[in-house]
């Protein structure tokens, strides 16, 4: 499907709707690395939409609750609430679903995958999004938070 349609238009359409010109395609010399961008442009192109249109969806329902997107995750800042953290939750997964229909018929859902914490680098992911599951993981991370020490050098402050 994808040389027929790069050999014969030189554009490929992902599951979006949005489309990409492969100019660089010649009939006369080798194209393996057009090709391969083509194979990659669909999949790649169909993922980094689909989280795009999420974003939208989020900005729609609460502004600036998203601070950062990257391809295929959103990343979201939130009250240190079950309540809050619960909303975010549901208000992703609404988001990101949607059914993708491919040309010739097949279907897919992305899977959505969540991680929390504190900090991007010491973020875990969590498999149980129900009301349990989502409270065992925020008593968790709870516990794991550890005051700042304060560290000063010279004369010590007068308090």
């Amino acid at each position: 499907y994808i040389k027929k349609e790069i050999t014969d238009k030189r554009r490929l359409t992902n599951l979006f709707g949005r489309t990409r010109d492969f100019f660089g395609f010649c009939p006369w010399r080798d194209n393996s690395q057009v090709f391969r961008d083509a194979y990659s442009y669909i999949p790649q192109g169909t993922v980094g939409d689909n989280t795009g249109e999420a974003l939208l969806y989020c900005e729609r329902k609460k502004l600036n609750f998203v601070i950062n997107e990257a391809h295929d995750a959103l990343l979201l800042e939130v009250e240190d609430s079950f309540e809050q953290v619960r909303f975010a939750v549901r208000l992703l997964q609404r988001a990101f679903k949607r059914t993708l229909r491919f040309a010739r018929g097949y279907e897919l859902e992305i899977p959505v995958e969540f991680d929390f914490g504190y900090n991007m680098k010491d973020m875990r992911g969590c498999g149980d999004l129900s009301e349990t599951g989502l409270q065992s993981t925020l008593t968790s991370l709870h516990q794991q938070v550890r005051v700042p020490q304060i560290i000063c050098s010279g004369a010590q402050p007068q308090v």
